[in-house]
């Protein structure tokens, strides 16, 4: 009787065994790989000239010196040179097509740098209105948006020779103002911005201003500052 018990215990004491070598076997090894992603973000720091206080004239209201400059690379070499502000010998005026709307007249004009050199403009133009006898007719320009001119932020545009840049004008026309009559220009002296030195040109605008005919003021024209590109075709 007891040798048969020792025997049953051996056989249960070898299948634990066994069970235990057959479970350890079973075991596997698994290797957790993770992969992080780091994020670099590099911060680009652009500098831009300041801005200029608006004023109400007929001239251009120039920055602390009466010229830009602005400077770009010449060649593979790295070096560089630097670019003057256009000045109206340097540049020819160009009308784009008048836009009327709900009393409101709208044009964009463009500069065109008729020289062999490259030049720069920023800023606010200046306009001065003149009748038949080339006598001044009272001009007040405001510098910002109307209904006709939207916004535009103010930066350097460079002109390579042919190139061009422009600026819109706005002004309201007769409309709300009864009988009164402003009168209409035959040329308008355009100033580059930061130049004193006019072009003339033929140019027939007629100018209303003020909120009614009780405040009415002739000769009120909105610009904005300049931008790249023509905008007058």
């Amino acid at each position: 009787m007891r040798r048969g018990l020792v025997t049953v215990a051996i056989a249960v004491l070898a299948l634990v065994v066994g069970g235990g070598i057959a479970v350890i076997a079973n075991l596997r090894t698994k290797t957790v790989t993770r992969t992080t992603t780091v994020t670099v973000t590099r911060t680009v720091t652009r500098s831009y000239p300041p801005v200029v206080a608006t004023g109400n004239s007929g001239t251009s209201l120039p920055l602390a010196s009466s010229t830009s400059t602005s400077t770009i690379p010449t060649g593979p070499s790295g070096t560089t040179a630097t670019l003057s502000g256009c000045v109206s010998t340097q540049l020819a005026v160009v009308l784009g097509f008048q836009q009327g709307a709900l009393g409101h007249i709208g044009q964009t004009v463009s500069f065109k740098n008729t020289s062999t050199t490259a030049c720069t403009l920023y800023g606010y133009p200046g306009l001065q209105m003149l009748d038949a006898s080339g006598s001044p007719i009272p001009t007040d320009v405001l510098r910002g948006i109307a209904y006709t001119v939207p916004a535009e932020p103010e930066h350097v545009v460079t002109l390579a020779p042919g190139g061009e840049a422009s600026f819109d004008l706005g002004y309201a026309n007769s409309t709300g103002f009864g009988n009164a009559t402003c009168p209409a220009s035959s040329e308008v002296e355009v100033t580059p911005p930061n130049d004193y030195t006019s072009i003339t040109v033929a140019w027939k605008i007629q100018p209303y201003g003020g909120s009614d005919i009780k405040h009415l003021q002739c000769g009120q024209i909105t610009v904005s500052p300049v931008f790249s590109g023509n905008g007058a075709s």
